[in-house]
């Protein structure tokens, strides 16, 4: 129920309070009133509009609330949601938003498809039904049956809420509103779109439309028959198991590759070993200790003279060097063979990355 429409307009009249049951509103015409003095353009159509303004209707460039006159102006209404009394007001300066004032816990400001979000749900339950997976109809392609706009020429044909309204519409929110399965209004609709899409591409297509996309008849024929030349070529090579031209070259250089690579791991597995050995060669190359040649004369009962003890040092002395020298070779080596496991390890990496 409506209890009053009011407005921040000083020449606006407001309405309240309105009544439970029916309210008539007329134009007064007083009894001296003449033939052309009649009861149109007193506001009656203007109080629908106000109607469907406030509870969510699209206020483009052309609407009334847009003028200079009403662009300020602010528009309300009290009435009854879910038998919840609230308020709401509306400007044509700030189209987008709407003032809601009441107990259902809403923000204080809110947008307007948000606003048509809660009374769908809140009238129709279509919030519920689209959680549920359907899309049902729109709030605003329902409500306009209750509240008829004249702009609309909403009084011509009774099934329909306007005279532009698709057939897929109309049908929907019929049956939406009659408790019918409303979807297979739907699905109709949804056939209705790919058929009008089928005759607008078979119409362009006999135009010529998609010529300069995807070329002539004549040239699409040509070129369905080389594709399918190649494609019984590419069969009959697939039947056989031969390598295609365009790969054999890849396969060389793969087949090249993979010896390269093969190269590099025997060498380094070489190296590898030769470092072991290496390795263990240092570790067996020590001097022997001085005094082992005299405790074997000293326990043999043997006393050496000085002329054969000066003679071993220059011998020992000797051994030391070679041994030195020895130790010295075998570091060398063994440093240049990790080199070389280096060196091959950056080319394997060059050769494949994945390594």
């Amino acid at each position: 129920m409506i209890h009053r429409i009011f407005s921040s307009l000083p020449t606006f009249k407001n309405l309240a309070p309105l009544k439970p049951g029916l309210n008539v509103l007329i134009a007064e015409k007083s009894a001296g009133a003449t033939d052309k003095q009649t009861r149109n353009r007193a506001g009656k159509s203007s109080l629908i509009e106000i109607i469907h303004f406030l509870l969510g209707s699209d206020a483009g460039k052309d609407s009334i609330f847009r003028t200079p006159d009403l662009l300020d102006a602010t528009f309300g209404m009290t009435f009854d949601l879910k038998g919840i009394q609230q308020e709401v007001e509306r400007s044509g300066g700030t189209k987008a938003k709407v003032k809601v004032l009441g107990p259902l816990g809403l923000p204080q400001t809110i947008s307007v498809s948000d606003w048509c979000d809660v009374l769908g749900e809140e009238m129709f339950g279509l919030t519920t039904r689209e959680a549920n997976g359907s899309k049902p109809p729109s709030f605003r392609s329902l409500f306009a049956y209750f509240v008829r706009r004249q702009a609309s020429t909403a009084f011509v044909t009774p099934e329909k809420q306007a005279v532009m309204q698709g057939i897929g519409d109309m049908q929907i929110a019929l049956m939406f509103l009659l408790d019918l399965d409303w979807q297979i209004a739907r699905d109709w609709q949804a056939v209705r779109d790919r058929e009008k899409t089928l005759e607008e591409l078979k119409k362009a297509a006999g135009s010529g439309a998609f010529g300069s996309i995807i070329g002539k008849s004549a040239d699409l024929r040509t070129q369905l028959t080389i594709e399918e030349a190649r494609l019984k070529r590419l069969q009959a090579e697939s039947a056989n198991f031969n390598v295609l031209p365009e790969y054999k070259q890849l396969e060389v250089e793969t087949s090249a590759l993979t010896r390269q690579l093969n190269d590099l791991s025997n060498s380094n597995t070489l190296d590898l070993s030769a470092i072991r050995d290496l390795e263990e060669a240092l570790t067996l190359e020590v001097a022997p200790e001085p005094n082992n040649l005299r405790q074997v004369y000293k326990e043999a009962g043997l006393v050496l003279p000085d002329l054969v003890r000066q003679r071993y040092e220059d011998v020992r002395n000797f051994h030391e060097s070679v041994v030195r020298n020895r130790r010295d070779y075998l570091t060398s080596e063994l440093e240049a063979a990790r080199r070389r496991i280096e060196q091959r390890d950056a080319e394997m990496v060059q050769v494949d990355p994945q390594q």
